[in-house]
């Protein structure tokens, strides 16, 4: 089955007409919402899902903080496995997987310059930078595991620098994959170093960048891909 994934974000004030849009199409009189986080939606057999901003709080509270200070802060999101006719939608956009050869890499010195730059220092909440105590351990033991060599600041540095990459203006981004013609802007490590995908996905972050291709993190379970197979994010008009 071919993966594709339809988003909408929407406002408080038409969230009761699109539920009731989504009802039709599912034919039920609930819609499903995620437990613990958005990435939930994104598993292939969910057809219609709604995520409620409180969400984005939930099981990823300090990542969520890039959606706490965002101006999608107060919207909901509909994830559908099948393009609705929803007419109230702020933003929508598209997700799918396709297949990059040769992916490009930066040295720690290329990606540590996107944490200097403006737009990055403008956007990150600083809430962003500062694990909570229960997240320590499970850092620390994914890093052990995982046999990655690096600091929990080191791995912080790396969850910055590839969101970093998607804050940047669209013809200034550092890392960029060659898609059929286009020079899109992409993640910039493999899964082990990635942290938070969901934004990127959803548009949270890097809504202003036609499209995008990106590596899905570690704590989004609901979708396997292998190590040449990514996200391809395409913001709809």
């Amino acid at each position: 089955m071919t993966y594709q994934k339809f988003f909408y974000w929407v406002s408080p004030k038409d969230l009761g007409s699109v539920l009731e849009s989504c009802k039709q199409v599912l034919k039920k009189d609930q819609i499903p919402e995620p437990r613990e986080s958005p990435c939930e939606a994104l598993y292939l057999h969910s057809q219609v899902m709604h995520v409620p901003p409180a969400v984005w709080s939930k099981r990823c509270y300090r990542q969520g903080s890039w959606f706490r200070t965002s101006p999608y802060a107060s919207l909901h999101l509909i994830v559908s496995n099948s393009a609705l006719e929803l007419p109230q939608s702020i933003k929508k956009g598209t997700i799918e997987i396709i297949e990059v050869e040769n992916c490009p890499s930066l040295t720690k010195e290329k990606y540590l310059d996107l944490l200097k730059t403006k737009e990055f220092k403008k956007r990150a909440p600083n809430e962003w930078f500062h694990f909570l105590e229960k997240e320590v351990p499970g850092f620390t033991n994914y890093i052990e595991r995982k046999q990655l060599g690096l600091s929990l600041d080191e791995l912080l540095e790396m969850h910055s620098a590839n969101h970093a990459n998607f804050v940047l203006p669209e013809g200034k981004t550092y890392l960029k994959i060659d898609y059929k013609g286009e020079s899109l802007a992409c993640s910039l490590f493999s899964e082990e170093y990635i942290c938070s995908a969901c934004l990127e996905l959803f548009g949270v972050i890097g809504d202003h960048l036609r499209k995008k291709v990106i590596k899905k993190c570690p704590g989004l379970k609901y979708v396997n891909l292998d190590s040449k197979e990514y996200f391809l994010v395409s913001m709809v008009e």
